[in-house]
C-alpha cells in the first residue's frame, strides 16, 4: 500500500505540508464541481483527498487536516453569528450550511480573501482632513502610484514562492512514483497559474504606473496653472488698490485747486492771504492724514505757501520750477486736467519718498481760465504703499517665501512686502512682459504680474504689481 505523500517542507517545520495539503485541496476544488458556488465541509475535503492523493492513513490525514485547519487562513473555523452562543454545537454550526463542521470557504468565492487581505491598500489617507487643492491631488497621485507598485510586487513575490511551492511538488511527486502523480499534475499547473499571474501582474504595474505617473504630471501642471493663476491675481490685487487709492489723489488736488483762498493767495499775493492760504491748507492736512504736506506754487515755480511750514520750514520759498510736476501741471488746458510724478525723495521734505499730484490754480478757481499757479500735494508714499503690499493675502505657508512689488513703468521696485535685502531695485524685463503673465527665473522662483489696469478717470502710471514665489 502506497505511503502518504509527505510533501517537502519549505520554511518553518511544518509549513511546507500545510502548503502542500492546501494546494491539494485546492485541486479538489476545481475539479469537482459539486464544490462550485456553496460551502462545503472539510469532510468533503478529507474524503475526496483520501481517494485522489491515497491518504489511507487515517491518523496521518487527521493530524495534516488539523495542521491545515490551524494555519492556513483559507480553512478556518467560521465565527459565531450576531447573538449566537460560543460554544455548543451552536457556536460550531457554519453560517451558510448550518452543518456542524468546519466550513471550507473556497469554492464559495473566498479564496481570495487572504490574497486581498494582502493587497488591501496601506495608505490609508483621512480625506476630509485635506484641503481640496491640487497639490494634494498630485500627492495623492504619488501615494497611489507608490502603493500600487508596492503591491504589484508583493504579487511577484507570491508568485515567486508559488514557483518553489510548485518545484516543490514536482520532485515530490517524483519520488512518490505513480502515487505521485496527481501531485505532478497540480505542481504543472500551479506553476503554470503562476506564469500567467506573473505576465499580469508585469502588464499592470507598467500601466498603473504609466496612467498614475501621466495623472501625477498633469495634476503638477494643473497646479502650477492655478497657483500661477491665483498670484497674478492677487498681484492684479495689489496694484488695483493702490490705483484706486490714487484716484482719489486726482480728485482731491483738482477740487482743492478751485478753492477760493488758495487762488486768491496768487492773485492778491498779499501776507494777509498767504497766511490765510496757508490756514486753509493745514486745516485739510488735519483731515487728510495721508499727505505729508500741501504746496501753492507761483507761476515761476517759487512756493509761496505750505500747510505745515513749522514741520518743513525749508519748502517756503524754495523753487520747484525743474519738477516734472509743477510743468505739467502748468500746461494743462482746464481744471479737469492733472499732473503726476513717479515716486521719489523730495529735499523740501526731508527726502521724504512720496508721489507729488498736482493741478493748476486757476483765476477766480474757474475751470477754463488761465493758470495762475500750480498746487502740489505730497502723498506719503512708504506706509501706504507698504500698507497695500503688506496685505495681499497670502497663505500662512505661502508668506514666508513669497514677495509683493509695486513696480513702475521703468521696472523700478516702488515698494515691496517684508523687505530683507534681497529685492533688486529693478526687475528683469521677464518678469513684467506683457498685461499680465508668469515667469520662472533660474533659480526657481515663480513672478507673476499684472499691469495696472487703471480705475475710473485715472489711466494710472503703467505700474505692475508683481508677485515672486520662491520654491
Amino acid at each position: 500500500m502506497p505511503s502518504p505523500i509527505r510533501p517537502r517542507q519549505v520554511g518553518s517545520s511544518g509549513a511546507g505540508a500545510v502548503r502542500a495539503n492546501a494546494m491539494a485541496c485546492a485541486w479538489i476544488i476545481e475539479r469537482n464541481p459539486r464544490c462550485f458556488g456553496r460551502a462545503h465541509t472539510a469532510w468533503t475535503c478529507r474524503k475526496l483527498g483520501r481517494r485522489r492523493f491515497g491518504f489511507e492513513n487515517r491518523r496521518k490525514s487527521r493530524i495534516a487536516r488539523r495542521s491545515v485547519l490551524a494555519s492556513d487562513p483559507v480553512y478556518a473555523r467560521e465565527p459565531p453569528a450576531a447573538g449566537q452562543a460560543a460554544s455548543g454545537d451552536a457556536a460550531r454550526s457554519d453560517s451558510v450550511n448550518h452543518s456542524g463542521s468546519y466550513s471550507c470557504r473556497s469554492c464559495s468565492g473566498k479564496a481570495a480573501m487572504s490574497l486581498s487581505s494582502a493587497l488591501r491598500p496601506s495608505v490609508v489617507v483621512p480625506t476630509a482632513e485635506l484641503d481640496a487643492t491640487p497639490e494634494n491631488v498630485v500627492a495623492l497621485a504619488g501615494k497611489a502610484e507608490a502603493t500600487a507598485v508596492s503591491k504589484v510586487r508583493g504579487i511577484q513575490r507570491i508568485t515567486n514562492a508559488t514557483n518553489i511551492l510548485a518545484l516543490n511538488a514536482a520532485i515530490e511527486a517524483a519520488r512518490a512514483g505513480v502515487s505521485g502523480a496527481g501531485l505532478k499534475v497540480v505542481a504543472a499547473e500551479v506553476k503554470a497559474l503562476s506564469a500567467d499571474v506573473e505576465t499580469l501582474a508585469a502588464e499592470m504595474e507598467r500601466e498603473v504606473s504609466e496612467a498614475l505617473g501621466a495623472l501625477r504630471r498633469l495634476g503638477e501642471r494643473m497646479s502650477e496653472e492655478v497657483r500661477g493663476q491665483r498670484l497674478i491675481d492677487l498681484a492684479l490685487n495689489a496694484v488695483e488698490i493702490i490705483d484706486r487709492n490714487l484716484y482719489e489723489r486726482t480728485c482731491d488736488v483738482r477740487w482743492w485747486a478751485t478753492d477760493a483762498a488758495v487762488a486768491a493767495c496768487l492773485e492778491a499775493p498779499s501776507a494777509e492771504a498767504l497766511a490765510h492760504a496757508s490756514r486753509r491748507l493745514g486745516v485739510i492736512l488735519s483731515a487728510y492724514t495721508v499727505y505729508l504736506d500741501l504746496w501753492i506754487a507761483d507761476r515761476t515755480g517759487r512756493v509761496v505757501a505750505t500747510g505745515r511750514p513749522e514741520r518743513y520750514p525749508g519748502a517756503l520759498g524754495a523753487s520747484v520750477a525743474d519738477r516734472a510736476w509743477f510743468r505739467d501741471a502748468l500746461a494743462t488746458r482746464s481744471g479737469d486736467d492733472y499732473a503726476v510724478a513717479d515716486v521719489a525723495a523730495e529735499p523740501g521734505l526731508g527726502g521724504a519718498v512720496v508721489a507729488t499730484y498736482s493741478a493748476a490754480i486757476r483765476r477766480g478757481g474757474e475751470t477754463r481760465g488761465p493758470a495762475v499757479g500750480v498746487l502740489g500735494i505730497h502723498f506719503d508714499w512708504a506706509p501706504q504703499a507698504q500698507a497695500v503690499v503688506d496685505g495681499v493675502r497670502l497663505t500662512e505657508t505661502e508668506r514666508p517665501r513669497t514677495r509683493v512689488l509695486l513696480v513702475d513703468a521703468a521696472r523700478r521696485v516702488i515698494a515691496a512686502s517684508a523687505a530683507d535685502g534681497q529685492t533688486p531695485e529693478v526687475v528683469p524685463e521677464e518678469a513684467v512682459s506683457g498685461p499680465s503673465g508668469l515667469w520662472r527665473d533660474r533659480d526657481g522662483a515663480l513672478w507673476a504680474h499684472h499691469l495696472t489696469p487703471g480705475y475710473e478717470t485715472y489711466a494710472g502710471l503703467g505700474w505692475s504689481g508683481v508677485l515672486v514665489q520662491r520654491p
